[in-house]
């Protein structure tokens, strides 16, 4: 169990360095999407899409843990660049699924290994165990935090 001695208040709470950690990756990616006119939030939606295509909007906002409002407002910047379509659901009409377009697929070519990129970055100098051990420590520590959430429905 943490105390105030552990380091919470100077900045050593796990929590705290966390979100530091996902500022400067998020900083450091939106960096080099800048010059392809991208956003770090259009970049999300285009990650998702690459990966699961025709997702409903109300999929896409649970998955990236967004609010409609946001999603709304990203698929609205998205249809305008021309990246992605969307087409009223034909078995539930209060849906709508995202549709990547020709121009949107081809980003992931243009776009992909800036996330490459930014990852051997931060984990430069760090062998290769120590990175595994880190990805397994913020899988368990995610899955504590989510088992919790649940439990508080």
């Amino acid at each position: 169990m943490l105390s105030i001695d552990d380091g919470i208040s100077s900045g050593r709470s796990v929590g705290f360095l966390v979100r530091r950690t996902h500022k400067s990756f998020t900083r450091a990616l939106e960096v080099r999407l800048r010059a392809h006119g991208i956003s770090i939030s259009m970049w999300f939606f285009l990650r998702l899409l690459w990966e699961k295509d025709g997702l409903s909007q109300k999929e896409c906002a649970h998955e990236l843990s967004l609010t409609q409002p946001t999603t709304v407002s990203a698929m609205h910047n998205l249809e305008e660049r021309g990246l992605i379509r969307r087409v009223r659901n034909e078995k539930d009409r209060r849906l709508t699924n995202i549709y990547l377009t020709e121009e949107g697929r081809a980003l992931r070519q243009e776009l992909i290994h800036y996330a490459t990129e930014v990852n051997q970055l931060a984990t430069a100098g760090i062998c290769d165990w120590e990175v595994e051990a880190l990805r397994s420590l913020l899988t368990r520590v995610n899955a504590a935090l989510e088992a919790d959430i649940e439990a508080q429905r």
